[in-house]
């Protein structure tokens, strides 16, 4: 109801402005016309009063001309007798200096004849020379703009090989980390629970996955299992022991305690962790690649001039790359209970990094959020 009644009277009050509005709009109307009349009369009677003034100059300025001309007239009737005596003088002087003037003439001619002669010699030996040195500067440059080109093709190359490269291994560290969490969730007993501990987390299968790295970091590459690699590869454990896992590449860091229960099974025991802040991942990677990222922008900065926007997009498409990861690793270590949501948008930009992605309907299905509950 109040707000109601606020849109009336806001609507009452803009009524009103509008008429006011209006009503100041047509009084400054009226103003206009009114000042727009006098202006047109004032200058219908400056017209007038021009027209007038105009009409007497006239008069006066025709009879000024016309006594002018009169006295004119009779002045050159006298000059004209005068000119034509002179003018007999003058035809035989003028004779004279026309043949004097056509024998200077002709030798101006010839002059010139002979100077353009040599001007034009010139002219055609500079262009001919201009020619020849605009003709091997154009294959220079044409030279240049081929090799130019040539370079950026192989650069271009080069990024995309390195893109399609990081896409390929990517997608096995994906598909290596599913399979090793599902492997281990489906293959190893729960323990005890005489042997678990209060405050310990869901123990976690451990099973020794070759990651993937990137070419971008020789040495932290390792090739991806091979199937039925994880399950030969598992190591049992007989004793307590405490491992500090640090994954450099993602930056997962937490203490895994692995223990033995009665049947003389192993089993991983990790304290549920909140997931690691944007901040840390940058932190981390910043203290732990530091060599790294020196020597790629060593590399990279005649690249970036060219490839300033595919950079961008390669940087933003890891940080979505690791931060998918991360939340793959803490699907593994929290249960299907605290399991991520992804966006569909995210599902699409990183399918984008190679055919299928993280899309493909071939890979294992993330396992259900009961059988975590129960690991």
């Amino acid at each position: 109801t109040d707000q109601l009644h606020d849109c009336r009277t806001s609507a009452n009050d803009l009524l009103l402005s509008l008429k006011t509005g209006i009503h100041l709009c047509q009084e400054q109307q009226n103003t206009t016309k009114t000042n727009l009349m006098n202006h047109i009369d004032r200058l219908h009677t400056d017209l007038m009063e021009s027209r007038k003034e105009g009409a007497l100059k006239a008069e006066r300025l025709s009879r000024y001309v016309d006594d002018r001309v009169s006295k004119i007239d009779a002045n050159l009737k006298q000059k004209y007798r005068k000119i034509e005596e002179s003018l007999a003088s003058l035809v035989k002087k003028l004779e004279m200096s026309n043949q004097a003037h056509q024998e200077t003439h002709n030798d101006i001619l010839r002059a010139v004849e002979e100077k353009w002669e040599d001007i034009t010699k010139r002219l055609l030996h500079m262009q001919e020379g201009h020619s020849a040195s605009i003709t091997l500067e154009r294959r220079h440059t044409d030279t240049m703009l081929q090799s130019i080109n040539e370079a950026m093709n192989q650069v271009q190359e080069s990024l995309h090989q390195r893109l399609d490269d990081y896409t390929r291994q990517f997608d096995a560290n994906i598909n290596s980390l599913r399979l090793a969490l599902l492997h281990g969730h489906h293959q190893l007993p729960p323990p005890s629970q005489a042997d678990e501990q209060p405050g310990d987390a869901s123990p976690v299968f451990i099973t020794e996955t070759h990651v993937a790295y990137p070419d971008t970091d020789p040495h932290l590459r390792r090739e991806p299992p091979s199937d039925g690699q994880g399950e030969a590869e598992q190591e049992p454990v007989s004793a307590e022991r405490s491992v500090d896992e640090h994954d450099t590449l993602w930056h997962v860091r937490g203490s895994i305690k692995v223990r033995e229960n009665r049947d003389g099974q192993a089993y991983v025991t990790m304290p549920a962790r909140p997931p690691p802040s944007e901040d840390d991942q940058d932190e981390s990677y910043g203290q732990d690649d530091e060599w790294q990222q020196e020597e790629q922008q060593q590399r990279q900065q005649q690249e970036e001039e060219d490839e300033g926007d595919f950079d961008d997009r390669q940087d933003d498409e890891r940080e979505l790359a690791a931060m998918m990861v991360s939340d793959v690793l803490r699907l593994g270590d929290h249960g299907g209970d605290n399991a991520p949501e992804y966006d569909a948008e995210e599902f699409e930009d990183a399918g984008d990094l190679s055919g299928d992605g993280l899309d493909n309907d071939d890979a294992d299905p993330p396992p259900p959020a009961a059988d975590n509950e129960a690991a």
